[in-house]
């Protein structure tokens, strides 16, 4: 009985701040690293000093609790993604690694969604003929297999238009620090003729408007082609955090 004692305190404790620097992780990264080194300092300690199984075992808890804590959050809630494109610099570069909350498939306007863009972006096409000057106000029927990373710009019954690449909603320039402007026609940076957005549509637009394949382009999403609401990045190390 005192044997079992000797073994279940400690590795109870551990167990426990590991789950607190899980929780403080999602926060605050650093925080969470802190709480699950002391854990594994620990672990060492009482290796050292003669407790060689208890210390093995508290080092491995945290290594533990993270892993099941992250598996258990992927299958209920959270979905990884590696972003392949530069469409979302300097906010998030080519590589970052960002996790989406797949139970908020509601967007707000300058939320980061990860969505599936209708079936005819991926050949450019709008689902009207797009009056010159002015973006895509109506998407093809259908969505596509693949999945964009995007910021929401402007929702139903707004109007959209863009000049240099910066956001014209409902007639007047948006403040809009995370974006990158642009001047290339060809890429649709100067669009100052508005368009009206269907009701339960959203714009979604990439922060670097010269290099992103975005609605401007194939039209306004419906609400069921947001998968999720992007509100962590994990990789790399020095960029992890909450959006």
């Amino acid at each position: 009985m005192q044997t079992s004692t000797r073994f279940a305190v400690p590795i109870f404790v551990a167990a426990a701040a590991s789950v607190l620097a899980l929780l403080a992780a999602w926060v605050e990264p650093v925080a969470g690293l802190v709480i699950a080194g002391a854990v594994v300092l620990c672990g060492v300690v009482l290796f050292v000093t003669g407790r060689r199984a208890v210390g093995a075992i508290v080092c491995v808890v945290p290594f533990g609790v993270a892993i099941l804590g992250l598996w258990i959050a992927g299958l209920l809630v959270l979905k990884a993604y590696r972003v392949p494109s530069e469409a979302m610099t300097p906010a998030i570069a080519i590589g970052d690694r960002v996790l989406a909350n797949r139970w908020d498939k509601t967007p707000s306007i300058g939320d980061i969604v990860i969505a599936h863009p209708p079936a005819g972006a991926l050949g450019d096409r709008c689902g009207v003929q797009r009056p010159e000057q002015a973006p895509c106000g109506r998407a093809t029927s259908g969505l596509a297999g693949v999945s964009f990373i995007k910021r929401v710009v402007a929702g139903p019954g707004d109007t959209v238009a863009f000049r240099h690449g910066l956001l014209i909603r409902n007639g007047r320039p948006v403040r809009e620090p995370y974006a990158k402007p642009c001047h290339d026609t060809v890429v649709l940076c100067e669009l100052p003729a508005a368009v009206k957005l269907p009701p339960g549509t959203w714009f979604l637009a990439g922060d670097h408007r010269g290099a992103s394949d975005d609605s401007r382009f194939w039209g306004p999403v419906p609400a069921k082609a947001i998968v999720g609401t992007v509100e962590y990045r994990y990789w790399p190390p020095r960029k992890a955090g909450r959006f």
